[in-house]
């Protein structure tokens, strides 16, 4: 019984939280670039392979909304940082290896061996100072060149693909209510 009750909590917090989000998408389908900013600022911080990306999102925020040109939804942009959980990381960096490997003919290694050597170092690191180096060597030595290359590449085309799609999806949203506003 108490389950239910948690379950209803938590399904009343989430459809709320999702109503605001499509409130906030709503009340901007008359300024489709916004809503563009948004979405691409969103792809982009979400794309990214760093830890933080809400809070970049927030700090590209408080520069850009002192331009009119670049501003962009705040809460729109963070719900879409939450693509990336922490949990498909290890799979999206070793995407933008295999894909960097790739482009520059580069002999790259398996998944396994990606996922054990990463391991190896969060075991042995007795303190967080061990951990970064090793960590750092890791990310700049053995893959450093392939992931930058292919993350890069990743990041640019989903950024322009969300940008692009989204003035595309809104100019036929608007399309049919601008034609009734002609007619009468």
């Amino acid at each position: 019984m108490h389950f239910s009750i948690s379950a209803k909590k938590l399904y009343i917090k989430l459809r709320n939280l999702f109503a605001k989000f499509i409130k906030s998408f709503r009340d901007n389908l008359s300024r489709p670039y916004f809503l563009a900013n948004s979405n691409a600022i969103g792809v982009f911080c979400a794309m990214l392979p760093i830890v933080g990306q809400t809070y970049l999102c927030f700090l590209l925020w408080l520069v850009m909304r002192k331009f009119k040109a670049t501003q962009f939804s705040l809460p729109l942009s963070v719900a879409w940082t939450f693509l990336t959980i922490p949990i498909f990381m290890p799979f999206i960096l070793f995407g933008y290896y295999k894909l960097g490997c790739g482009i520059i003919s580069y002999n790259s290694m398996s998944f396994r061996e990606f996922l054990h050597r990463a391991e190896k170092i969060i075991k042995t690191s007795t303190d967080w100072e061990y951990a970064i180096k090793n960590g750092l060597k890791f990310a700049l030595d053995d893959i450093g060149i392939p992931l930058i290359l292919g993350a890069s590449i990743c990041i640019l085309t989903a950024t322009l693909a969300a940008y692009f799609t989204t003035l595309l999806i809104l100019r036929k949203i608007r399309a049919p209510k601008e034609k009734k506003a002609t007619e009468n």
